[in-house]
């Protein structure tokens, strides 16, 4: 596949941080994008950007904690576009505090979105790529879904469940020309981790190795072109996750210095 025209790529969370790089970058291959997210407005000058540029852009508000928006956003890409080549689920948030002090809204906010979210979406989108037989999914997990950190329990529950979602699904489709990858960075400045930085989820005063948004959206590209099982961004994290396999306990005793009250 030298380029990526005539593929219609759906990307949700795409109105900050890696999902607007990726959405940028998608368009950039040749992609027909869908821009997917909750925030009207910055989709639109999203859409309006890559439009300029001569590509084809589709904006579909849409709350992936919902079922029934994600199946709404599959039908209209298939009504504009006539199919859907290309998922990239990366809708995701997190809030960070200890067990025994967690938020009901919290907690159901996280487990929605980052890991029903992905469910949903591929439910709905699974019967059009097997009918074509091609398709790519990637689903942007996190280091978080590899090692487990204190206060992120939650968060790191959903990505954790995430891995396993994706090695399901990978193994009932693919003998049907779809592509399942897993892609898991680590700490991205973006506007989840500014967030952060006002108490939710990671604290921009944790220790790196931070990464761009910019970096992570190549990665997905790279996985649409070229599929794997699973993609750990950058070494220092990989030789983190790594590490776990041989000594758990070890990792678990440097995660206890993550701990914030």
């Amino acid at each position: 596949m030298a380029n990526l025209h005539s593929k219609t790529a759906i990307i949700t969370g795409a109105s900050s941080g890696i999902g607007m790089a990726a959405t940028r970058k998608l368009a950039h291959e040749g992609a027909n994008v869908v821009i997917a997210a909750r925030n009207r407005e910055a989709m639109q000058t999203l859409a309006d950007e890559i439009i300029a540029t001569g590509r084809k852009a589709l904006i579909v508000p849409t709350d992936v904690r919902d079922a029934e928006q994600c199946t709404n956003l599959i039908q209209q890409t298939v009504a504009e576009f006539g199919t859907v080549d290309i998922l990239i689920n990366n809708a995701g948030l997190g809030y960070s505090n200890l067990v025994g002090k967690l938020v009901d809204d919290e907690v159901r906010t996280m487990i929605e979105t980052n890991l029903l979210g992905v469910i949903w979406c591929c439910n709905a989108v699974i019967p059009i790529m097997q009918q074509q037989k091609w398709g790519r999914i990637v689903n942007v997990g996190s280091v978080a879904g590899r090692i487990a950190l204190p206060t992120s329990s939650v968060y790191c529950a959903t990505k954790f469940g995430l891995d396993g979602f994706s090695q399901a699904l990978r193994a009932e489709v693919r003998r049907q020309g779809i592509g399942v990858s897993l892609l898991n960075p680590g700490y991205v400045r973006t506007d989840f981790a500014r967030r952060a930085a006002r108490g939710k989820m990671f604290s921009t005063s944790r220790p790196g190795p931070w990464m761009t948004a910019d970096h992570v959206a190549d990665k997905i590209v790279e996985l649409v072109y070229h599929p794997r099982r699973q993609v750990i961004v950058t070494k220092p994290y990989m030789l983190a996750t790594g590490l776990t396999r041989f000594a758990p306990g070890l990792v678990n005793w440097i995660a206890s210095f993550y701990k914030r009250k």
